[in-house]
C-alpha cells in the first residue's frame, strides 16, 4: 500500500532538516579549505557530505513523484530518470535539473571509487556550490508542494460545488 499524500508531504518536509545538518558540515569543510588544502580524510569527508546531500535531494524527488502518482523509475538508469521525470512533472526547471546532474555524476563516481582515489580539486568546487544548489532545490520543491496543495484545495472546492449542484 502506498503512503497517503499527507505522509508523503511530511516526509518531503523533513528532508531539508537532514540536508541542512550536512550543509553545516560542508560549511566547516569550506572553512578548513580556505586556510589550507584538505588532507585525505577531509577530502573523503567532503565527498561523503556531497553524497549525503545529493541522496537527500534525490529522496525528495522520489517522494514528489509518488505524490504526483508518477511512476517511480527502476532499472539501471533510475537515478537519471528521477531527474528527468521530476523535470517533466514540473518539480525541477531545466537549469536546476542540469545542475543536479553534475552532483548525480559525482554520486556515481563516489559510489564506485575507493576513498583514497578522491581528488580534492574535484570535490572542492562541488562543496563550494552545494549550498546554492540545495537552497534553489528546496525553494523549488517547496513551491511545487504548495502548488499541489492549492490544486488539491481547488479540486476539493469544485467537487463540493458539483455535488451541491447535482443534489439541487
Amino acid at each position: 500500500m502506498s503512503p497517503e499524500p499527507k505522509q508523503l508531504v511530511a516526509s518531503v518536509s523533513t528532508e531539508p532538516d537532514y540536508i541542512n545538518r550536512e550543509k553545516r558540515i560542508a560549511q566547516q569543510l569550506r572553512t578548513i579549505h580556505s586556510h589550507r588544502a584538505w588532507d585525505e580524510i577531509e577530502t573523503h569527508a567532503a565527498a561523503s557530505t556531497l553524497h549525503s546531500i545529493y541522496t537527500g535531494m534525490e529522496r525528495c524527488l522520489v517522494l514528489v513523484l509518488k505524490l504526483q502518482a508518477y511512476p517511480v523509475p527502476d532499472g539501471s538508469h533510475w537515478h537519471q530518470e528521477v531527474l528527468e521525470r521530476s523535470h517533466e512533472c514540473g518539480a525541477l526547471d531545466e537549469n536546476l535539473r542540469d545542475r543536479l546532474q553534475e552532483y548525480l555524476a559525482f554520486r556515481h563516481m563516489y559510489r564506485n571509487a575507493y576513498g583514497f582515489m578522491l581528488d580534492s580539486e574535484l570535490v572542492a568546487p562541488l562543496i563550494n556550490r552545494v549550498d546554492s544548489l540545495e537552497n534553489d532545490f528546496e525553494r523549488s520543491i517547496r513551491s511545487f508542494i504548495n502548488q499541489i496543495r492549492v490544486y488539491n484545495v481547488l479540486q476539493a472546492g469544485i467537487f463540493r460545488l458539483e455535488t451541491r449542484y447535482e443534489t439541487a
